[in-house]
């Protein structure tokens, strides 16, 4: 979907940022049994799963039984055939290579005898019987479902496309026709103005987690790059979660929620640059390092000067941010890359800036590079920054 991606807003003049890596591990309990559930249907089987150095195994005859296939086992060459319509496996036992329509694959590991029954790999599933095959390792639960869609699943994957086709035609009042009347957003406020910013979406992941006769919950990871128009679009990929509501037949948004959101490719973001007169370049360089040595000197009077305001509340706000955080923290920050990505020509610009900036509070230290977007204006002949500036991208500087 083509949406406004609202990012945290943050002062350009002082920000203070304490990352940290942590390290995780993911533990699964010995306690918790493994479960099987295919297109819906918990199993039941006669040995139960289990789960050998990390990797989970399941009874291969009853889960192939359940799949439509007839299973034979040839004691004398320890030789299982399973058969179904669609295909056939052969796998010997002791062999680490199988047979599926007659095309060797390697099985090796993933093929164990427990009390009398054959196990395997429940990854190696998948490849056996092209069956999509997932693992939810906080539940202990493996999900087995046909890879073709049902009819009611392909209805929804089509509402998507259909999506896909409005954004290609700049159709932005289909767009607005797709969310239902009764949708607690306003997708007037969330769409792009599509005359002026012309993206490309692709769907990385797209997971239907609920489906009924009136209602469908799916997850979306999607990218989206502009390929035109005259305004800044900061490209992303971001993952979502739809509500859909079935209307007249039809479904239709009736919510949307941003789960996650990143930049795609942050420093390709400079490719947006737009060209300006090199006096204006200038100033706006000029008053960017104005500000970034202001902010080190801890030159209260310098930086509000050439910061822009709406009113004197905020303005009030920012000094009072400032002054709290002089006593805490010394800054230092360097411009390692400069773009105007959007200027009307006269008084109002989108800057896009790349820089590297050091905190120090007392005896401890950090340094980060972050690529930061805002905007500036120029009032009685004299460029002015937006006090607040949007973090795009950031990580740890060496």
């Amino acid at each position: 979907m083509k949406l406004r991606i609202i990012m945290k807003k943050w002062t350009v003049i002082l920000l203070a940022a304490a990352l940290s890596l942590g390290g995780f591990s993911a533990v699964t309990s010995a306690e918790t049994p493994v479960k099987v559930v295919l297109n819906g249907d918990v199993l039941s089987f006669s040995v139960d799963p289990i789960v050998v150095n990390g990797k989970t195994y399941v009874e291969f005859r009853t889960l192939f039984g359940k799949l439509g296939y007839n299973v034979d086992y040839d004691n004398a060459t320890r030789t299982i055939k399973a058969t179904s319509p669609e295909r056939q496996i052969k796998m010997t036992l002791g062999k680490d290579t199988v047979l599926v329509d007659g095309n060797p694959v390697d099985g090796k590991g993933e093929i164990r005898l427990v009390n009398g029954r054959t196990m395997v790999g429940v990854r190696f599933v998948s490849t056996l019987s092209g069956k999509e095959v997932d693992w939810d390792g906080a539940t202990n639960t493996v999900t087995i479902r046909d890879t073709g869609p049902s009819g009611d699943e392909k209805s929804v994957l089509d509402f998507f496309d259909k999506i896909l086709e409005l954004e290609a035609a700049k159709d932005r009042d289909g767009l607005l026709a797709l969310f239902t009347e009764d949708s607690p957003i306003d997708p007037d406020m969330l769409l792009l103005d599509l005359e002026r910013i012309q993206t490309k979406t692709t769907y990385e992941e797209l997971v239907i987690d609920f489906l009924s006769d009136s209602e469908a919950i799916v997850r979306t990871t999607e990218i989206t790059e502009k390929i035109g128009g005259d305004s800044f679009f900061v490209n992303n990929r971001a993952q979502y979660r739809y509500t859909l509501h079935k209307k007249d037949g039809h479904w239709k948004i009736y919510d949307l929620e941003l789960l996650d959101a990143e930049i795609y490719n942050p420093y390709g973001l400079f490719d947006q640059a737009v060209t300006v007169p090199d006096d204006v370049s200038a100033a706006l360089r000029s008053v960017l390092e104005k500000q970034f040595q202001a902010t080190k000197d801890e030159d209260l009077d310098t930086i509000m000067a050439i910061l822009y305001f709406e009113d004197e509340e905020e303005k009030y706000a920012v000094s009072e941010i400032l002054q709290e955080q002089f006593e805490l923290l010394d800054t230092t920050t360097i411009l390692e890359k400069f773009a105007v990505v959007e200027y009307n020509g006269s008084d109002e610009a989108v800057l896009l800036l790349a820089i590297e900036q050091e905190t120090v509070a007392g005896d401890e230290s950090s340094k980060f590079r972050a690529i930061i977007q805002g905007g500036a204006w120029k009032v009685d002949g004299n460029w002015l920054l937006d006090a607040w500036f949007q973090v795009l991208y950031s990580e740890p500087a060496e």
